[in-house]
């Protein structure tokens, strides 16, 4: 959906009143939602750039009439078209190194946000691939239990591996270094009350 903050910004107080459509030619709102909603559909308009502009004056099956229309579109032609935001996507994805974050679990959610961001633009990342690489930059934390988790994947993980399987391991490497997390630090609020006892 269109960030009503924005628009709100943008002096388009009125733009709460759009997001439910009253297309109905009937309904009492219609000619001030429709008024509306074309004002609405022309600002985002002006704000794209003159290349996305041509795309979409490009001949397609659905007509940009309204808000709604012009937005879907936008997505539309942003999201599976645009070749270099789905290169960029794919190479963060793959570029990304556990070493450029402070912990895993900040790795981790990084990881699995470009991994929806992929998936979202069909970037043709699947599951099992993801988590080889995010396993494979792991290894230096968690060697032992990287190698059991590798172990422990069926044959046909290949074909079988899920994203909901994918989301799940990385809720499990996250518990996993919150654990660790709160271990060290019981064990170094000890040890700081034991010196400051001695």
């Amino acid at each position: 959906m269109i960030s009503s903050r924005r628009l709100n910004a943008g002096g388009w107080t009125i733009f709460s009143e759009v997001i439910y459509p009253v297309r109905i030619p009937t309904h009492p709102n219609f000619v001030a939602w429709r008024r509306r909603s074309i004002t609405i559909r022309k600002w985002l308009i002006r704000q794209l750039s003159r290349e996305v502009r041509e795309k979409l004056k490009e001949p397609r099956d659905d007509i940009l009439e309204y808000a709604d229309d012009a937005y879907d579109a936008i997505r539309r032609l942003i999201l599976r078209h645009d070749n270099v935001l789905c290169k960029n996507t794919f190479t963060k994805l793959i570029d990304m190194r556990r070493s450029h974050y402070s912990t895993v679990t900040r790795y981790v959610t990084a990881y699995r946000r470009a991994y929806i961001d992929a998936q979202e633009l069909e970037c043709g990342i699947t599951p099992y691939c993801a988590v080889l690489q995010m396993l494979r930059q792991l290894e230096g934390d968690f060697p032992t239990w990287v190698d059991v988790v590798q172990c422990s994947l069926p044959d046909d993980a290949r074909v079988a591996f899920t994203d909901a399987d994918f989301f799940k391991l990385c809720g499990v490497v996250i518990a996993k270094d919150d654990r660790l997390s709160l271990d060290r630090k019981r064990g170094f609020g000890e040890g700081a009350s034991q010196v400051a006892a001695g």
